[in-house]
């Protein structure tokens, strides 16, 4: 579970491209609607940032960044967490 220093939220959005508006360098995308989440977690002041497309697939880490705004400061294992992991720290499941 999810507590203290640890807190999160998630929403659901269209997106206006395969990119869920988090373009990956070296990636390309599809412009066409896509049904999506954001899953924000705050854990010890950094707030990392994950999108995954509505069916599940395509989870990954957007951006993880520090009270500092330095997104070079994350937890190595939040890129490969997935979204079953997200969603028991947030407990929705």
């Amino acid at each position: 579970m999810c507590g203290p220093p640890c807190s999160g939220r998630w929403t659901q959005s269209v997106y206006p491209n395969t990119s869920l508006s988090c373009p990956q360098p070296g990636q390309t995308y599809t412009t066409v609607q896509t049904d999506g989440y954001q899953v924000t977690i705050t854990y010890n002041k950094v707030n990392y940032d994950y999108r995954a497309k509505q069916d599940g697939t395509g989870l990954f880490l957007c951006a993880a960044v520090q009270g500092s705004g330095d997104l070079s400061t994350y937890h190595p294992m939040a890129r490969w967490m997935n979204l079953w992991h997200l969603l028991m720290l947030l407990s929705l499941t």
